[in-house]
Formats: structure tokens, C-alpha cells, sequence
């Protein structure tokens, strides 16, 4: 379709750079990483932008001409030319590094597409400005220059220069995405996401080379998200993985010993060294404590402990062949190493069930989710007591049981919780006790040792029981109000009938008096009457008979008569058999 450019001369030169090129390279191949089909089209689409404005190019069989733009632009449609020529360029060069070589003269060829693209940016940049785009296309255009100069800068190993176009395309951006509607600030953020691992990458190149930059290769790592696809992202994602990777390799060589718990052990294994490092750079980044990032935690971790089995096993099998006098400590170095990154492992899944708990709470869910939780972290401090070190340790072994005496308090808090939930007053009371036990004895415990854990992972210090303690009175006294609202109208049944009972008006006998005989109705509405009370006065004897039947059976000492003075025989008979001599 053919349109005059004069019929368009009080049109205002327009162009939204992102979103031209966001629907473009997501329809054209480059959803799928296919930079030779998105250079396909960026060609065809060159040729009908061309025929549409007599830019067309002569025939085959002449010589090439280059066609210039008019000296007064009023078309919107010039801008998309060079835009479409910068992304052609730019999609070259990328399908260009995409196919594995390892031709000298590749390079070569991905900095001259690269140029190109940057050299047509740069004009779209000045014809935007020449001939007054509207200042958001101008500043589009800016920042799009910016970006693929950025990217040449990137290629040619400059560092500082690319550092310098991709800070002033990123404020660029920043500043439109505050002064667009959703869509355009969706997009400028998702740009953002693809400039920010080439600006640490530039900036951790400037470090190794002596610049001027102090931000170190594990805030590049940590820094990393995989928060977009877009266009050129995996690959440097590679670079930056395979930068990381040689770094750690290097101070893998470079660590010799694990220091954890006041002890300091060797460690020799090469692979075991490189996974503990990797568990220690991702678990640094406390920034963004979400339940994503401790998945990826739990993941490096869970590697280094697979790792730190796998040679312990190596260990015992090589000890099965031949022993040596140093393979006692080896062996006790390697189970060290096993047990800190199992402990990791499991301390952090503690933080991660503790994060989940404290989310659910906080949107008022179900206390049944909470105690689930609550087993899966009593689990793993039962794992954390049978690692192999810990049983040599005292201190290790109470501090561990203050954990479990603490994580059980608050299991009991929130079954105290259910079962409040369900009216059932009396249980819930008797867990709120069975806590308190549970947080007493975890009281006493913490106050026969001095804890050693150094790693800040899981800290039960007596601010932390008091806390506990609090919840559970509050827990306890919200049940037992609980309980007295729901038994008031029983209470006061009781009251009533307390009221009806009388002592002064009994007229028949006392139940007491008369169990042979059978009552005739039992539909009183009277309260029966059992006994007497007060109970009536009985006469009793004021001095009882005594009689002493046990002076006849007593034998006293032949010596007695003589010491008193007096006759054994003069008594007589009668004398001893009716009463004393």
C-alpha cells in the first residue's frame, strides 16, 4: 500500500520503541531464541516500509544506490525504517553468537552488526530529535540508543563505556516507567531486568581489571533473577555463570579448612569444597526472605550434602582397600563436613517452615496448616540429633533438645488453638499447660549451658522463651474466658436451683433413716432429703467403764517384791488371783 508523505506533514513523529519491538520479537522467533527468523522478518518488513515511502531499492541488475532520507520528516513510518534496520543488525549479530564456532572472523562479524545497529540507533535518535518527535519518543529513542551502544560496548570488552550507556539507559527507563500507563511500565521494567546482569558483569570486569568499581562477584551472583526471557538474556546468563563458576573454582583451590562451631577442620575434597562454597554465596543474600529464594537455598544445599555423602562413601571404600595413620582424621573431617551441610539443610528448611507458618498466621488461616508445619520442623530436629558429630557433642545435644522442647510448646499452642476453634475448651487448656511445661523445661536447659551456635540459623535465647511464655497465658486466659461465656446460662440454672434448696423447711424423714422403706413417687421436683444437717444431738456416757484385761497377763520380775520390801507369799492366794499384791 502506497501512502503520499505529504498527506501526513501535520502529524506529530511518534514511536514507542518498546512496544514495537516487545510485539515483534515475541511474534517473530525470539520467544523461542530464533534470531534467524526474527532477522527474516525485520528484512521483510524493511522492504515493505521501503515500498510504501518510494525508498524502494533499483533492480537486481543495477548497481546499488543508497536512498536518503528527506530533508523534512513528517511520516512516523522513517522512524520505523531505522528502528527495524537497527533491529536487524542487532538480530544478525545475535544469530551470529548463538552458532557455536570457533572461527576467528566470527567475532569479527558480531561487532560490525553490532555497530550497525548502534550506528542506526543513533540516527533514529537524531531524526527523533531534528524534526520534534514527542518528548516520550525522544527519550524512547534515547534510551534505545543507549542500549544497543551499550551492547557494542559489551562485545568489544569495553567495559567502562558499556557500564556508562546501560546506567543512562536504565535511568532512562526508570523515569518513563513512572510516567506510563501499566503496559508500557510492565515493559520498562522487564528492560530494566535485561540491562541490570550486564551492568554488574561490566562491573565486576572493571574490578578484575583494576577500575574503580568495589562491587564483588557474589553480589553479581546473588544479583541475578531469572525474572525475563527476553532476547539475549540466556546468553549472558552463561557468561555470568561461567565467570562464577571459574571464581569458585579458584577459591575452592585457595580453602584448605571449614570453620564452624568454634572447630576448624580440613577439607581437601576439591568437589565437596565447590558445592559448599556455591550453598554459602547463594544462602548470603538475606534481601528477599520469600519462600522462592529458600526453595534455591534448600536446592545448593541439598547438593553440597549429597556431595559431602558421596565422599564420605569414597572414604570408606578407599579405607576398606588400605589404612594409613592419617585416615582416622580424614574419615572425622569429611563426617564434620557432612554434618554442617546437613545441619544447613536442615536449619534452613526450619526457617523455611517458620516463614510459611508466620505467612499463614498473618492471613488468619487454619491452625491445622500451622501444626503440619510445625511436624515437618520437629522431623528435622530429630534429623539434626542423629547427625554423626552431634552425638559427641553435650553442648550440641542441649541445644538441640532446647529446640525440640521449644518447637513442641508451640505445636501445643496451636493444637490449643484448633481445638478452641471447635468449642473444646478443657483440651485446649490442657495443652496451653503441657506448653508451658515444654518451654520450662526448655528454660532449664538453656540455663545449664553456654550456646555455641555461631551461625545465627536457629537462635532459642530466653527472649525467645519469654515470648512463648506470654503467648501461652494469653492463649490460656482467652480459653478460659471462652469457657465462661459459653457456660453462663448453665451457671445460672445451677444458681436457681442453689436458691431452691432449703434447710429449715424438711418435713419427712432422712433418706438415711429410712432405706427399707420405698419411696412412693419419684417425680419430686424437690431436692431429696438424704441425711440430717446439722445432725441432731445424741446423750453419751460423760466417764466410760474401763475394765484392765491386760494386768492379768502381765509377768513382772521375781527381783521386784524384794526390792520393794515386801513378802512374795503374803498375799495369799486369793490375793493374787482377785487383785494386786
Amino acid at each position: 500500500m502506497t501512502m503520499d508523505v505529504d498527506a501526513n506533514e501535520h502529524q506529530t513523529l511518534e514511536l514507542d520503541v518498546l512496544n514495537v519491538t516487545n510485539e515483534s520479537r515475541q511474534t517473530y522467533g525470539l520467544r523461542h531464541q530464533d534470531y534467524e527468523r526474527y532477522r527474516q522478518y525485520c528484512s521483510q518488513h524493511l522492504r515493505r516500509l521501503r515500498k510504501s515511502l518510494g525508498q524502494a531499492h533499483s533492480s537486481a541488475n543495477k548497481p546499488y544506490q543508497k536512498k536518503e532520507l528527506p530533508e523534512e520528516i513528517t511520516d512516523s513510518r522513517y522512524l520505523h525504517l531505522l528502528l527495524f534496520q537497527s533491529e536487524r543488525a542487532w538480530a544478525y549479530a545475535m544469530e551470529l553468537k548463538t552458532e557455536s564456532s570457533t572461527e576467528s572472523r566470527r567475532h569479527f562479524h558480531i561487532v560490525n552488526r553490532l555497530r550497525r545497529a548502534a550506528q542506526n540507533a543513533s540516527q533514529l535518535s537524531k531524526v527523533a530529535e531534528q524534526h520534534s518527535a514527542q518528548k516520550r519518543t525522544q527519550l524512547d529513542v534515547k534510551a534505545y540508543a543507549a542500549l544497543m551502544h551499550g551492547y557494542l560496548k559489551f562485545e568489544e570488552q569495553k567495559w567502562q563505556e558499556a557500564l556508562d550507556h546501560y546506567a543512562a539507559a536504565r535511568t532512562i527507563y526508570e523515569t518513563l516507567a513512572k510516567a506510563s500507563n501499566a503496559h508500557q511500565e510492565t515493559l520498562c521494567h522487564s528492560t530494566i531486568d535485561e540491562i541490570d546482569p550486564s551492568m554488574r558483569y561490566c562491573a565486576h570486569m572493571l574490578r578484575n581489571s583494576g577500575g574503580s568499581s568495589q562491587q564483588d562477584i557474589d553480589d553479581i551472583v546473588s544479583g541475578m533473577r531469572n525474572k525475563t526471557s527476553a532476547p539475549g538474556m540466556d546468553l549472558l546468563e552463561a557468561q555470568l555463570a561461567e565467570v562464577a563458576a571459574q571464581s569458585r573454582q579458584k577459591r575452592a583451590q585457595e580453602m584448605t579448612s571449614i570453620s564452624w562451631r568454634h572447630k576448624i577442620v580440613e577439607l581437601r575434597n576439591e568437589n565437596l569444597a565447590v558445592s559448599i562454597l556455591k550453598a554459602q554465596e547463594t544462602g548470603q543474600d538475606d534481601s528477599a526472605q520469600d519462600v522462592d529464594r529458600f526453595d534455591e537455598v534448600l536446592a545448593v544445599w541439598a547438593e553440597a550434602e549429597k556431595a559431602a555423602k558421596k565422599a564420605i562413601k569414597d572414604d570408606e571404600e578407599a579405607t576398606a582397600k588400605a589404612k594409613s595413620s592419617k585416615s582416622a582424621e580424614t574419615t572425622e573431617n569429611l563426617r564434620f563436613c557432612y554434618t554442617y551441610a546437613a545441619y544447613n539443610l536442615y536449619a534452613r528448611s526450619i526457617q523455611r517452615n517458620l516463614l510459611l507458618a508466620k505467612g499463614i498466621e498473618t492471613q488468619n488461616g487454619r491452625p491445622q496448616d500451622i501444626v503440619k508445619l510445625y511436624d515437618d520442623i520437629l522431623k528435622n530436629v530429630a534429623s539434626i540429633n542423629e547427625l554423626p558429630t552431634i552425638q559427641n557433642d553435650h553442648i550440641f545435644q542441649q541445644e538441640v533438645e532446647i529446640q525440640s522442647y521449644y518447637y513442641k510448646a508451640w505445636r501445643c499452642i496451636y493444637v490449643a488453638d484448633a481445638y478452641s476453634s471447635l468449642a473444646r475448651y478443657a483440651e485446649a487448656l490442657g495443652l496451653c499447660d503441657l506448653a508451658f511445661n515444654y518451654i520450662s523445661q526448655a528454660r532449664a536447659s538453656l540455663q545449664q549451658i553456654n550456646p555455641q551456635n555461631d551461625d545465627g540459623l536457629i537462635v532459642i535465647d530466653e527472649k525467645e522463651l519469654q515470648t512463648a511464655d506470654q503467648t501461652i497465658r494469653g492463649r490460656k486466659c482467652k480459653s478460659h474466658a471462652a469457657w465462661y461465656m459459653e457456660q453462663g446460662e448453665k451457671t445460672d440454672d445451677m444458681q436457681n436451683k442453689m436458691d431452691e434448696m432449703s434447710l429449715d423447711e424438711i418435713d419427712e424423714v432422712a433418706l438415711i433413716k429410712r432405706l427399707d422403706t420405698y419411696p412412693s413417687s419419684m417425680t419430686a421436683k424437690r431436692v431429696p432429703h438424704l441425711i440430717d444437717f446439722p445432725p441432731q444431738f445424741e446423750a453419751i456416757p460423760m466417764k466410760p467403764m474401763l475394765f484392765d484385761l491386760a494386768l492379768n497377763h502381765v509377768e513382772y520380775p521375781s527381783s521386784l517384791s524384794a526390792r520393794a520390801g515386801k513378802d512374795q507369799a503374803a498375799g495369799g492366794w486369793f490375793g493374787g488371783w482377785f487383785g494386786r499384791k
